[in-house]
């Protein structure tokens, strides 16, 4: 198994344990996780590294060493977008405050869990921590900010039909009532809650809620009624506090007796409770102490924290000096190349003159060898008429008498001259086609050479151009008419003279044939010319003909060239 799966497997193991409520005995195995995604710098599972290991922490009773882990994962989720993680994060932190008794700090981060779980609509996060902030407002003696906040959490229960929310959240109503001494409104939400579903144990601390609301209200019959009703439960707490309202309820009554003996009980139970819970008087010394330390352990990560700032702005500060020397010596190298390109287009466009005397010179001659040809053709025509008449004339001079052979041998001699001088002409014809043959050859040479130049010429403009030099290189595709505002775009930034001297010279051709002629000039495949313009591979070499026949009257083999060197 890798590292990084080894430390993701002790990430979900923690959190599988923590969500099924099990026990955490040792963090051992979270510490795997926060070591490895802290090196590796990767902010989510990070973030989720340090909340386990605070939750962990806090079960382990380590709350210095625990609400350090959560402002690093608060630190490290900042950069986040799950808001139900932040919110977590903020309802943890308030908590170990409320334990330290830091009602403003728990107060401030249980608003900011609000927050998150509003922003990622998690309706049972709000509710719980709806319930933690009325705790805060009672403990800070504001019960018309608890109520407020209370009342908003009871109609978050009512819409999610959690009957034991609402019992909970209507008892706490009513004991904010009865502190600002509004009985009769604490009855009604009591009695309220009453209504609800409980568990024994809520149920008698309901039962003792209202029974302090008879009492306060001079009602003892009531009082003992409820009172009978809450001491049923095995609660030292409800058993103490219910003998001190016995002992108040009978003094009202004018039962002296009884209340002494309620009021002995009360004092038995206060000690007894005095002497169980004496760790929880040491653990809220503990508590303060340790508050002292969290204040100045948020101290000195905030201080890491803006120095890590400053690295950061002095990172940047580098990073953004080296961008602007790479930035210039790009512009620098890309002028140079400019001028480069410029330089070669320069001599290109000398050379496509050259180019086209030659050219102009080629034809001339061809049209010299063809009058040759046709006249070489004539003077063998003339040879064969005279072989033809001196055969005619022999076979007269076999039939004619002797006084016609002088005169006809005569003329045989003349015939003999004529056919020596056509012969000879036609050597210094002969001659003649050779040197141009020649000449030709060697011009042909010359457009060889001319053509590979502007080849390369024109896959350097090809290369150079990302949209040209990817649909070259790559599959092609059907052409919309985006694409062809794009290509056409790239194509003339290459190739800037070719479309505005085409259409100079051939005014009547029309976009499509335009199109046609900008991917041949590009040398494309004869399926990625038929892909991109939607017709089939079988046409284009028709296509060629029709236009190298209709603008160029040369053969539809030579116009891959022709365009090459046009422009």
């Amino acid at each position: 198994m890798s590292k990084l799966n080894y430390a993701t497997w002790c990430l979900l193991i923690t959190q599988a344990q923590d969500k099924n409520y099990v026990e955490h005995t040792s963090d051992s195995v979270i510490n795997v996780a926060v070591n490895y995604f802290e090196k590796k710098n990767m902010p989510s599972p990070k973030a989720w590294s340090y909340f386990y290991l605070g939750r962990i922490q806090s079960d382990l009773g380590e709350a210095d060493k625990a609400i350090k882990s959560y402002l690093k994962a608060k630190i490290c989720a900042s950069s986040l977008t799950d808001n139900g993680l932040k919110g977590r994060i903020c309802e943890n932190i308030g908590l170990l405050y409320w334990n330290c008794s830091m009602y403003d700090r728990a107060k401030d981060v249980y608003n900011e869990a609000y927050t998150y779980y509003m922003t990622d609509k998690d309706t049972l996060g709000v509710l719980y921590v709806l319930k933690k902030m009325g705790n805060i407002y009672e403990a800070l003696n504001e019960s018309d900010n608890a109520i407020h906040i209370y009342q908003d959490a009871l109609k978050i229960s009512e819409q999610m039909h959690d009957e034991n929310e609402k019992a909970s959240l209507l008892k706490a109503i009513g004991n904010s009532y009865e502190i600002k001494k509004e009985h009769s409104i604490a009855l009604l939400y009591l009695r309220q809650s009453l209504n609800c579903p409980h568990n024994p144990q809520t149920l008698s601390s309901l039962y003792f809620s209202i029974a302090s609301v008879w009492v306060a209200v001079s009602q003892p019959d009531s009082t003992f009624y409820y009172l009978h009703k809450a001491m049923e439960t095995d609660d030292l707490f409800i058993q103490c506090s219910g003998n001190r309202l016995l002992y108040q309820a009978y003094t009202q009554k004018g039962e002296l007796k009884k209340a002494y003996e309620a009021n002995e009980r009360y004092l038995e139970l206060r000690d007894s409770l005095e002497t169980l819970y004496e760790p929880v008087e040491i653990a809220k010394v503990n508590a303060l102490y340790k508050k002292e330390i969290l204040e100045k352990e948020k101290n000195q990560i905030l201080l890491e924290k803006s120095q890590q700032y400053v690295i950061l702005l002095c990172i940047l500060l580098i990073s953004y000096i080296l961008a602007s020397f790479i930035i210039y010596k790009y512009y620098t190298r890309q002028k140079f190349q400019q001028l480069k390109l410029e330089e070669s287009e320069r001599i290109l466009k000398q050379k496509e003159e050259l180019l086209q005397v030659n050219r102009y010179t080629i034809d001339e001659q061809n049209k010299s060898l063809i009058s040759l040809q046709i006249q070489i053709e004539e003077k063998q025509k003339e040879l064969e008429d005279a072989d033809a008449r001196i055969r005619t004339v022999l076979d007269d001079y076999k039939n004619v008498s002797a006084d016609m052979n002088k005169m006809h041998k005569m003329e045989i001699d003349n015939l003999r001259l004529l056919k020596n001088a056509i012969q000879e002409e036609k050597e210094q014809l002969k001659r003649r086609q050779m040197d141009l043959l020649k000449s030709i050859s060697e011009q042909q040479k010359s457009l060889h050479w001319l053509l590979k130049v502007a080849e390369r010429w024109k896959d350097e403009h090809i290369c150079r151009n990302k949209f040209l030099n990817q649909l070259k290189q790559n599959e092609a595709f059907s052409f919309g008419n985006e694409d062809w505002l794009n290509f056409k775009t790239n194509f003339e930034k290459e190739f800037p003279l070719f479309i505005v001297h085409m259409k100079e010279e051939f005014p009547d051709m029309s976009d499509s044939e335009l199109c046609f002629c900008c991917l041949v000039k590009m040398g494309l495949k004869v399926s990625q010319i038929a892909t991109i313009m939607g017709i089939n591979s079988n046409t284009i070499s028709k296509r060629k003909n029709e236009i190298s026949t209709f603008y160029f009257q040369i053969p539809g083999a030579k116009l891959s060239e022709k365009l090459l060197l046009y422009w």
